[in-house]
């Protein structure tokens, strides 16, 4: 979100964690689609480079995440 804030990059999360920044003018919402809260997300990547290891421990660190949610 920061990158986004600081105009380096772009940003896609919750609206209720961004509310705030919206509302002062510090983050735009350029399109109007939502998603609802229970929609999956994929990381997807070509296969030949699927398992640099960085990605690898992307991939480790956001299947730990999701798996230790209540």
């Amino acid at each position: 979100m920061q990158a986004a804030i600081d105009g380096i990059g772009i940003a896609m999360g919750r609206t209720s964690y961004v509310e705030a920044d919206i509302a002062k003018g510090r983050l735009v919402v350029p399109f109007k689609i939502t998603l609802p809260a229970d929609a999956g997300f994929y990381l997807v990547s070509p296969e030949a480079k699927a398992d640099p290891p960085k990605l690898a421990a992307f991939r480790e660190w956001l299947h730990t995440s999701v798996k230790n949610k209540p």
